[in-house]
């Protein structure tokens, strides 16, 4: 009788993904913003729920040469994410773009990490900005919702 459902919730749940999801939705969102943006931007600020936070500090980035962080998500997302790729977003990066990102990472003013509080556990909120143009990406309660 409900296995109609069943089969639904699988389709839904099971989804490939590269590695954890938790820096992979910051990356995915920070793709999305680029796209949006339409070239890099001038800086970007990561607005993370705390749970969120917890995680991607105790995990590799995929395709990030070892590097943890959301700081480190957000720029390879930003340098060579593909959105389109949903969980996967990551699995196009190239050796440039890891470089790219090591690099940027040494600007602290590029990539600044927030604190959501009395949000949802899975919340992000990526804002970009270059020159007067700003684009906003929020991801709430499912990593590429």
């Amino acid at each position: 009788m409900y296995h109609k459902e069943y089969i639904q919730i699988l389709k839904e749940e099971l989804v490939p993904a590269l590695g954890c999801t938790e820096p992979i939705a910051i990356a995915f969102a920070t793709a999305r913003a680029r796209k949006l943006l339409g070239e890099l931007p001038d800086k970007m600020t990561i607005y993370c729920s705390g749970n969120i936070i917890k995680n991607v500090k105790g995990v590799v980035v995929p395709n990030a040469g070892g590097l943890k962080g959301v700081d480190v998500a957000a720029i390879l997302g930003t340098i060579g994410g593909d959105s389109d790729k949903g969980l996967e977003t990551l699995s196009m990066i190239t050796p440039e773009d890891t470089a790219k990102t090591k690099e940027l990472l040494q600007d602290k003013s590029y990539c600044t990490v927030r604190l959501l509080t009395g949000v949802e556990n899975l919340n992000i909120l990526v804002e970009m900005t270059k020159g007067e143009d700003v684009v906003t990406v929020e991801i709430l309660n499912e990593h590429t919702n």
